[in-house]
């Protein structure tokens, strides 16, 4: 069973990531570790509805460096604006959702 990799808190990864400029929100947060010493890093990150896509690219690029702070190398996130479809819960529950489209 996969568990949070030794000396990262995921309260403050998430408050980390919702202190950068133009974040208004995280979920969906997962960490893991790849290999030894080598950490990675998946969530959803919600932008405010002013943020440009060049914005965008600024804040990814921040939030990249961060973790790296962190000790995460590996960093995937999905941007979205506040009208996304998804639960806000900052960790991702273990159930399916329902997306009716």
């Amino acid at each position: 069973m996969e568990g949070t990799p030794k000396g990262i808190s995921l309260k403050e990864i998430t408050d980390k990531l919702q202190s950068v400029d133009g974040v208004v929100n995280v979920h969906d947060l997962h960490v893991w570790s790849i290999t030894s010493g080598k950490n990675a890093l998946s969530c959803h990150v919600v932008l405010n509805n002013q943020v440009s896509f060049q914005e965008s690219q600024v804040i990814l690029r921040k939030i990249e460096h961060e973790m790296v702070h962190q000790g995460i190398g590996h960093v995937t996130i999905q941007l979205e604006n506040e009208e996304h479809p998804h639960d806000e819960s900052a960790i991702c529950s273990a159930t399916e959702h329902d997306h009716s489209h």
